[in-house]
């Protein structure tokens, strides 16, 4: 059994093999207990080849489980989670046992770290570091693929560029802290109205784009309305009150009737929500006109 380390979570169960045979119940996201958990406190091997006259056996296994040990996987000085092997037969663990267990142990925490680390730079490459959403690299290669994908199936999709009006006026009022709250706001808000198969990237400043696959006009408007919604109830903390976030303008560009390639639909997009930008301009001032 393999737990690893989830960063806020502690250790967490990521792999079993044969644990049912055991009779062992432990499911994959489960916490640790036992002497795997001892193997982490005191960094060092843990042999139990009387299981359950060990201190730190589970006491739910102890019925179950002759004999088990548990090894640290530590790499680069860091715990990233621990190797357990348990079994129904009693076992005595010899030095040479151990020392095996131990290399296998050496071995699996720097594989692990590594496929982490890798994980982590692939990350760092995709994502926009401050909101989590994909950035304008990993935009522009999905919406590359998309159009591939749709100019051979005949489909059709919708490129939305979304701007946080009045960002500007938050930073120089608030601070840019404050300012990056609203943003990361604004994503979260973005990222859980849209589907699971939409992508959602921040391509610079205060701007967002939307990508929605096999999508028509009139669901389109309707997921921007909803998303308007959202982000007219979310909020950010301010001089010790919530304040709402500023309003936000849209633009909606349609495969293949607005363009057949990247920058086209971007330009289409952007023209349109700028036309947004202008028309709720207008309306603010001619309200403020209307009450004066």
């Amino acid at each position: 059994m393999v737990a690893l380390a989830e960063r806020g979570k502690g250790f967490v169960v990521r792999a079993q093999h044969n644990a049912p045979a055991l009779g062992l119940r432990v499911s994959v996201g489960e916490s640790m207990r036992g002497i795997a958990l001892e193997a982490l406190r005191t960094r060092d091997l843990v042999v139990a080849a009387k299981y359950g006259a060990h201190p730190d056996a589970n006491r739910l296994l102890r019925g179950l489980i002759a004999s088990a040990i548990a090894a640290p996987l530590i790499a680069h000085g860091e715990l990233v989670g621990t190797l357990t092997a348990y079994s129904r037969e009693p076992r005595v663990f010899t030095d040479e046992t151990q020392r095996l267990v131990r290399l296998y142990a050496a071995q699996a925490a720097i594989a692990i770290a590594n496929a982490d680390l890798l994980a982590e730079t692939r990350r760092l490459a995709r994502d926009d570091d401050l909101t989590g959403v994909l950035n304008r690299r990993s935009l522009l290669e999905r919406l590359e693929a998309e159009i591939s994908s749709a100019s051979r199936h005949g489909d059709a999709f919708a490129v939305v560029m979304c701007d946080v009006d009045g960002l500007k006026g938050v930073n120089d009022s608030a601070g840019h802290l404050v300012g990056n709250e609203v943003l990361k706001a604004a994503a979260r808000a973005m990222r859980e109205t849209t589907r699971a198969e939409d992508v959602v990237a921040r391509v610079g400043g205060d701007e967002f784009v939307l990508l929605l696959p096999r999508t028509a006009p009139l669901p389109a408007r309707a997921l921007i309305g909803r998303i308007g919604a959202r982000l007219r109830d979310e909020h950010y903390t301010w001089a010790g009150r919530a304040n709402p976030l500023p309003r936000a303008s849209f633009g909606i560009a349609w495969f293949p009737e607005d363009g057949r390639d990247a920058d086209a639909l971007l330009g289409a997009a952007d023209a349109r929500m700028y036309q947004d930008k202008t028309r709720a301009r207008e309306m603010r001032v001619t309200a403020a006109a209307e009450a004066d």
